[in-house]
């Protein structure tokens, strides 16, 4: 047998659809994170930059933290959505090179 049978297609489809629904929400959430917040706005800081160098650092780190876990979840997104286009080119599960299971 060198396709998996529909149930086995369609078990791994919906898990990898729940998947892609987590990523992308966990991306926008990054992304509003280190775009456009900061501790200060948490603080409740009106101004947009910091007064002290330290506070400096550590809103760069945090920023550049939060974008390489978006950067992280972004190259996941991108693997689990070749995996559902091998879905639907009836490609999933087979071998790359040989198309065999």
């Amino acid at each position: 047998m060198d396709k998996m049978d529909k149930k086995d297609l369609k078990f791994f489809k919906e898990l990898l659809l729940k998947k892609k629904e987590e990523l992308t929400k966990g991306l926008h959430h990054v992304a509003d994170d280190a775009l456009n917040t900061s501790g200060r706005d948490v603080a409740g800081d009106l101004s947009a930059y910091s007064l002290h160098m330290a506070d400096m650092a550590t809103d760069n780190y945090d920023r550049e933290f939060s974008l390489g876990l978006g950067d992280n979840e972004q190259k996941i997104l991108n693997r689990v959505n070749d995996a559902l286009e091998k879905i639907n080119g009836h490609k999933f599960g087979l071998c790359e090179l040989c198309e065999k299971k």
